[in-house]
C-alpha cells in the first residue's frame, strides 16, 4: 500500500467512497451506526478538487483507491474556515484551539468492517499523526459523529472507539443540525 497525495483525477473515487460510508436520517428512526460513515456529512466533487493539499491522501494499492483522508495543517484550516458563514464546529476550532494543529476533516475507507478496511484505516490515521510529528505540529483534531442527542441508540461507539485506541481525547463536542452530536478529539503530540 501506498499512501500519496490525492490528485485531481483521485476525486471522483473519493467521492464514490464518501457516497458509500453516507449515513442519514429517514424519518424518526436513527441509523444503526455500529456501520461508522458520513452522518449527514458529504463534499461536491468541487469542494474536494479546492480541498486538495499536501494533507488529502489517498491509500492505493494495486487494486486501486482503497480509502482516503483529508486534512488541513492550521494554517490553511484558518484561511479556509474563519469567514462569517463558518459552520458551528469550524467555529469551535477556531475558538478554542491555538497552536499549530493537523485537522482532519474526513477519512474513509472501502470495506470498513473488513479486516483489510481496518487496517487502511489505521494506517491513514497513523500518516496523519506521523505527518504532523514531523512538521512539528502540537496535535492532531478531528470531529467525529456521536449520535443523536438524548438517545444512548444509534451512538457511534465504533468511531468513538477507533480515536481512543490511537490515544485522542474528546476535549468537547458540539450540536449541529436536529440534535447531531460531534464529538471534539484530539492527540496532544
Amino acid at each position: 500500500m501506498e499512501i500519496r497525495q490525492a490528485r485531481k483525477a483521485d476525486i471522483l473515487v473519493v467521492r464514490n467512497i464518501i457516497n458509500a460510508l453516507q449515513v442519514s436520517r429517514k424519518g424518526d428512526t436513527i441509523p444503526d451506526r455500529k456501520l461508522g460513515g458520513f452522518y449527514e456529512y458529504s463534499k461536491s466533487e468541487d469542494d474536494l478538487i479546492g480541498a486538495i493539499n499536501p494533507n488529502f491522501v489517498v491509500a492505493e494499492t494495486d487494486d486501486g483507491i482503497r480509502g482516503f483522508s483529508l486534512g488541513y495543517s492550521s494554517g490553511v484550516f484558518r484561511r479556509r474556515y474563519s469567514g462569517e458563514d463558518a459552520s458551528c464546529e469550524y467555529k469551535f476550532i477556531l475558538n478554542e484551539v491555538s497552536g499549530n494543529f493537523l485537522y482532519v476533516d474526513m477519512m474513509g475507507v472501502l470495506n470498513p468492517l473488513s479486516l483489510g478496511g481496518g487496517r487502511f484505516a489505521k494506517s491513514l490515521a497513523m500518516w496523519n499523526i506521523e505527518t504532523a510529528q514531523q512538521k512539528n505540529l502540537e496535535k492532531v483534531l478531528s470531529f467525529t459523529c456521536e449520535g443523536i442527542m438524548g438517545r444512548e441508540e444509534g451512538r457511534n461507539e465504533r468511531s468513538i472507539n477507533f480515536f481512543r485506541k490511537l490515544g485522542f481525547e474528546r476535549f468537547g463536542g458540539v450540536v449541529v443540525g436536529d440534535g447531531v452530536l460531534l464529538g471534539a478529539y484530539r492527540l496532544i503530540l
